[in-house]
């Protein structure tokens, strides 16, 4: 539109959006006002009202910053490019089809389980209070151990190290050896359970989601009562985790032969 100056403040916060959105590992300060080409005065005052709006985060006691979940709500609406909850949400669908149960979509933030998608069964038997942008404890969740799980250990560790291991319900894991034992397992069958950890006669099943650099992005999961779920537990993990093999393998992913 002619005669209409653009933003200047904005364009610039863009820039410091787009620049983190092209790393995986996140940036210092420094990094980002080399990639955007804005001094750190500049820079520091964008990312005060990134932080302060949501989307963007400060890796604690660290230097660097990263993007948040927010972002989704948008990049989620567009449909642009090929994040992990576009490729999963087809694959999602055909999950929830065939089980006729809730499915979740969820990744690690902030040492929390975040959904980052959720499909209801086409009949309505079980309500969990769930939803998108909903965050979770990791310890207690299916979700969340698979994908400590599947993390490097030493990241791993250190996020246990900063849990207090609350107990959510009577059989929620709060003991650190016994998580990283349970993580073990996991990581050996290719699948996690949430054995009434986090809910009350509530068992969940969770798969890794592998992205085209081999790194764990997502997991998927299942929920249903536990009385459901006895007698047909190697099924049920049996589909999650070839649903979520397919969702890896649209992401890029090609395990090793």
């Amino acid at each position: 539109m002619e005669g209409i100056k653009t933003n200047r403040s904005i364009l610039r916060g863009l820039s410091v959006i787009e620049a983190l959105a092209a790393v995986r590992g996140g940036l210092t300060l420094t990094g980002i006002a080399e990639r955007t080409d804005l001094d750190k005065g500049t820079v520091t005052r964008l990312l005060l009202t990134l932080i302060e709006a949501g989307y963007v985060r400060r890796e604690t006691n660290g230097r660097q910053y990263f993007l948040t979940t927010r972002i989704l709500q948008i990049a989620g609406s567009a449909g642009v490019g090929m994040d992990v909850r576009s490729a999963a949400h087809p694959h999602l669908r055909s999950l929830r089809d065939e089980i006729n149960e809730i499915v979740h979509l969820g990744i690690v933030e902030n040492d929390r389980v975040v959904y980052i998608d959720k499909l209801e069964p086409h009949k309505q038997a079980l309500q969990i209070i769930t939803g998108v942008g909903q965050s979770m404890s990791v310890h207690s969740t299916a979700l969340g151990k698979c994908i400590l799980a599947h993390m490097a250990r030493p990241e791993a560790e250190a996020i246990i190290a900063r849990l207090d291991l609350t107990p959510v319900t009577a059989k929620t894991i709060t003991d650190r050896d016994k998580l990283l034992a349970e993580l073990d397992r996991i990581h050996s069958q290719g699948y996690a359970i949430d054995d009434e950890e986090n809910m009350d006669a509530i068992s969940c099943v969770a798969a890794p989601v592998f992205d085209n650099s081999g790194q764990i992005v997502a997991s998927i999961s299942s929920s249903l009562p536990t009385f459901r779920i006895q007698d047909g537990m190697e099924t049920l993990a049996s589909l999650i985790r070839s649903t979520a093999s397919d969702i890896s393998s649209d992401l890029g992913y090609r395990p090793d032969s």
